[in-house]
């Protein structure tokens, strides 16, 4: 059987603190989450992805705020990040600070995935949550901008993205964006990301410290190794579903190419993990749904075709063997 996916319980932390700052009540949040203080005792202890999730879910509900992810990514610091984020305050510049979080961003959250792309003149620095996270559009306002903010922190100078990509359609009334409105906004990309000035990712990092910075290094290396769910092939099937979803539905024998195995190989490792590719593309949609649909700026239609289906009707049949409701009943009871 699969072990349950984690993130850093620094997340949830951070996120109940500022909450409580909002005046939002943290018991009712932890409620929510099916999470106590007991679990968040120790910042770099793990908590699941789905108590995250839920902790987002009940935060949004209690502020409906479209902005509220970018107030919170605004307020980041690198000490909240914990080892990622000491190991890219001791960096020597900011291309090597972001390399090293694009390298560790697994002990953050176990399913993400980042990259930093140099080419003419910029630097593109995606980043991909676990599924369940994107779905949720103020969770990447908080990473991307949590990105900038601390980027700027350690650099000690403004920093002014050339674009902020975002991998969901424009919302019907577009709100601010990391960096302002000199930043461009794109969206329906392939996945969040920030890109910079190449001469930007040159900066020295203030604190920058050699002999430390190897130290937290190999210490990071020893954490990553450690995760329990690393060599899964229930996450790597899930990633790879969610990024070929906008292509139209993922099959076993695309899924099998993007991961490098052969299709038959796949299904009897996920097999051996307790899962298979139709469950598991089936988990994906589900959980997705659920999600945009909450998202009043998208017509069901859009929210058929982002999940893969070829003809909406496709997605009311799923939708109704999930919930026992239609699609848009659903999202009337949400709205009320």
């Amino acid at each position: 059987m699969a072990t349950l996916e984690t993130s850093l319980a620094r997340g949830p932390l951070f996120l109940l603190d500022r909450a409580e700052e909002l005046g939002i009540d943290r018991s009712t949040l932890l409620a929510a989450a099916r999470l106590d203080e007991e679990d968040l005792r120790d910042p770099d202890a793990r908590v699941p992805i789905p108590a995250f999730v839920a902790l987002w879910r009940a935060l949004l509900e209690s502020r409906p705020d479209p902005g509220l992810g970018l107030r919170f990514g605004a307020a980041m610091t690198a000490r909240e990040v914990g080892l990622v984020g000491y190991l890219m305050m001791h960096s020597p510049d900011l291309e090597t600070a972001l390399r090293r979080l694009v390298r560790f961003c697994r002990i953050l959250g176990e399913t993400n995935r980042a990259s930093l792309t140099v080419e003419r003149g910029t630097g593109t620095f995606s980043w991909e949550p676990d599924s369940r996270l994107q779905a949720i559009p103020q969770t990447i306002d908080w990473i991307l901008a949590a990105v900038l903010t601390v980027s700027e922190e350690l650099t000690g100078s403004e920093l002014r993205p050339l674009e902020v990509h975002y991998p969901h359609p424009k919302p019907a009334t577009p709100g601010a964006v990391p960096g302002g409105g000199r930043t461009r906004a794109r969206w329906d990309r392939e996945r969040a990301a920030l890109v910079l000035r190449a001469s930007d990712l040159k900066r020295s990092v203030s604190a920058a410290d050699s002999t430390l910075g190897s130290y937290l290094e190999k210490h990071a290396e020893t954490v990553l190794r450690a995760l329990p769910f690393q060599h899964s092939y229930s996450r790597r099937t899930r990633l790879a579903i969610w990024s070929q979803l906008r292509e139209g539905e993922p099959t076993l024998d695309c899924v099998a190419r993007e991961l490098k195995i052969r299709p038959r190989t796949l299904q009897r490792r996920l097999n051996e993990e307790g899962s298979s590719f139709s469950e598991l593309l089936d988990e994906v949609r589900r959980t997705l749904a659920t999600s945009l649909l909450e998202d009043r700026s998208l017509g069901i239609h859009e929210i058929a075709f982002l999940l893969g289906y070829s003809e909406p009707s496709a997605f009311y049949r799923a939708f109704r063997r999930w919930q026992q409701v239609s699609p848009s009943a659903f999202r009337a009871a949400a709205a009320g």
